[in-house]
């Protein structure tokens, strides 16, 4: 009786697991830059669907009107504060692989979309690829590694953070399995007792992803914003130059690029006081991450681009990105 219960259960939370949102759908855009007064325009495709002008909004703190236990409203300022002390702090130096002889750049990007692919198989949560690009980072930061143990380091990091973020995480021969048996159970322990050692036990950060949640709550972004301000963030995990700004720096640049993007007001209107980041501070952050999602357009790695290609998350992979001639 308890086996057949534990086996209904299973199967009722493998269900809402796999339940998708049905979202509208919208019609693929070309985002361009006038190089003139740096700012952004939306140009339309022929083709089908209804009206995409531009439309204003401000970002005003919207007050909450329908209030939910999810929200805490009352404790929402003291745990920003909190987020904010530990989001400013950059994960990683930006010059680490210089001290890796044996991995590059390009093998460090292969890496990341091979593990995007994983995630999907695995029907992670959002926030479990940028928490595991992060350990990848720290760890290989102060330690150096052959390319062969490269992957190992990457299947390693995702399992040690599905053991933090993931109710029903994957089964060891789970790991193995994606790895085509490259790795052993034995060599996959290993290596996490490794890192744990090496980086002292400190295996969590506060993700991009915590923070784009948590601003939704204050700035209410669209859906199709929102989803396009992630794909942006994703983007930033295979450029090395997005270290260099913490993961609170790096949301507030992909939403300032996104208010660009879709003219939805001025930073100062709003946006400022939300997430206490002034203008000055994400102007340069926001340029690199425009600059990142123009390099993603030359990339030869797939996983992402057909992530975000789906309707589930508006198509958005499909908007080209690119300068305005004059």
């Amino acid at each position: 009786m308890n086996q057949n219960r534990f086996q209904a259960n299973k199967e009722n939370n493998q269900t809402l697991l796999n339940g998708k949102n049905q979202r509208m759908i919208q019609r693929p855009l070309i985002i361009k830059e006038l190089s003139q007064n740096n700012s952004l325009i939306l140009e339309k495709k022929p083709s089908y669907g209804d009206n995409l002008e531009p439309k204003t909004m401000q970002f005003e703190p919207s007050p909450i009107t329908i209030v939910t236990p999810q929200e805490v409203t009352e404790y929402q300022s003291t745990i920003y504060d909190y987020l904010k002390h530990r989001g400013c702090i950059p994960v990683a130096q930006v010059e680490y692989m210089i001290k890796q002889r044996d991995v590059s750049i390009k093998m460090r990007s292969i890496l990341i979309d091979w593990l995007i692919d994983v995630h999907i198989k695995f029907k992670l949560l959002p926030q479990t690829i940028f928490m595991t690009v992060n350990l990848i980072d720290r760890y290989l930061s102060v330690q150096e590694i052959t390319r062969q143990h490269l992957q190992l380091v990457g299947i390693t990091s995702l399992m040690v953070i599905c053991k933090y973020e993931e109710i029903y995480p994957p089964l060891i021969k789970d790991y193995i399995s994606v790895c085509d048996n490259a790795y052993t159970k034995e060599q996959i322990l290993e290596m996490e007792s490794m890192m744990i050692k090496t980086l002292n036990f400190e295996m969590t950060v506060v993700s991009c992803y915590v923070f784009l949640e948590y601003l939704q709550l204050k700035i209410r972004m669209e859906p199709k914003e929102f989803v396009f301000a992630r794909y942006i963030l994703e983007n930033s995990l295979f450029d090395l130059n997005c270290l260099r700004y913490g993961n609170l720096i790096l949301v507030t640049g992909a939403i300032f690029l996104v208010n660009k993007i879709f003219k939805r007001g001025n930073w100062k209107s709003g946006c400022e006081q939300a997430t206490g980041v002034s203008e000055v501070v994400v102007k340069q952050c926001a340029k690199d991450l425009f600059h990142t999602m123009q390099k993603a357009e030359a990339l030869t790695l797939t996983a992402l681009k057909r992530k975000f290609s789906t309707l589930e998350f508006f198509e958005v992979s499909k908007y080209r990105i690119e300068k305005a001639k004059n």
